[in-house]
């Protein structure tokens, strides 16, 4: 509930709904429109590489809120942030679920990054501090 209650805060929006929305205004040129269906992976040295997908909707110009979860059972997430002109993202990503040996602790951590309309790749470092944690740097990669 934590989790959803930093996140909510962010763009004002709510995370039980990630049936993808339209796309708000038009975007600036010079901003991104991440609002969409994306896969990738989460990577870390610490880890074997997990296939992931996310579902991201875009308001107004920048606000940038969506879920994430791995292919298979194990960690999924919200994300809430804001895209920039720069084509970067500077937000938030939780964690939560089974982190199955990943190390990983749940929680919510500060992600920035890259963000175009076809690429992401951000970036957070896990603390480690949980039971089974690992002081790692993690990597959210997606792709349209």
């Amino acid at each position: 509930m934590l989790v959803v209650a930093v996140l909510n805060g962010s763009c004002g929006s709510s995370f039980t709904n990630t049936t993808p929305q339209p796309p708000g205004p038009t975007q600036p040129s010079d901003v991104p429109n991440l609002t969409g269906s994306w896969t990738g992976t989460l990577e870390s040295s610490a880890f074997a590489t997990k296939d992931i997908s996310a579902q991201i909707v875009q308001t107004g110009v920048d606000c940038v809120d969506g879920a994430w979860q791995t292919t298979a059972a194990g960690l999924k997430g919200a994300i809430s942030g804001f895209a920039t002109a720069s084509s970067s993202f500077d937000g938030f990503v939780s964690v939560e679920g089974s982190a199955s040996g990943s190390g990983l602790c749940a929680g919510v951590v500060r992600a920035t990054g890259s963000a175009t309309a076809t690429g992401i790749k951000w970036t957070w470092n896990n603390d480690g501090n949980c039971a089974g944690g690992i002081q790692q740097t993690v990597t959210f990669k997606l792709h349209k």
